[in-house]
């Protein structure tokens, strides 16, 4: 039987909900970790990737950044945020979160770096520094 309080298992419930498409529970599933243990870092970055698939892109935002409060390192709350503020038409905000994940926490990130880099070319004045992420990119991970 299903220990109600048992965080872990909440999260990962909301994964697979989220991956069959299940979207309404899955954010239930987070909702609920996030009621029971504010800490559980996964969970809330997970809560703040369904925001910016739901397009509630302030939430988004308001749950990530309380997220890196807890972990201030967690590379996937980085990513999103940055993600979440594109689409709120903050790019240089994006830029520099793009920029923390790809430099400062895990430069073999390609992720990271194509989100800076797409971000990059996307501003005008940075159109170079933006190329030349893309390009590290493909040496580190020629298939992204």
């Amino acid at each position: 039987a299903l220990r109600p309080n048992f965080v872990v298992t909440w999260g990962n419930l909301g994964v697979e909900y989220y991956l069959r498409g299940d979207v309404g529970r899955a954010g239930l599933s987070w909702l609920r970790v996030r009621l029971l243990e504010l800490q559980y870092v996964d969970a809330l970055c997970n809560l703040g990737c369904l925001y910016y698939v739901q397009k509630r892109w302030d939430d988004g935002v308001r749950v990530l950044l309380r997220t890196l409060k807890v972990k201030p390192d967690h590379i996937m709350v980085y990513n999103n945020l940055g993600c979440v503020l594109v689409c709120k038409g903050l790019v240089k905000e994006a830029a520099h979160c793009f920029l923390t994940l790809a430099v400062k926490l895990k430069d073999g990130f390609a992720v990271g770096r194509v989100n800076l880099g797409e971000v990059l070319v996307g501003m005008e004045e940075r159109i170079r520094d933006g190329m030349r992420y893309l390009g590290r990119t493909i040496e580190i991970d020629p298939f992204r």
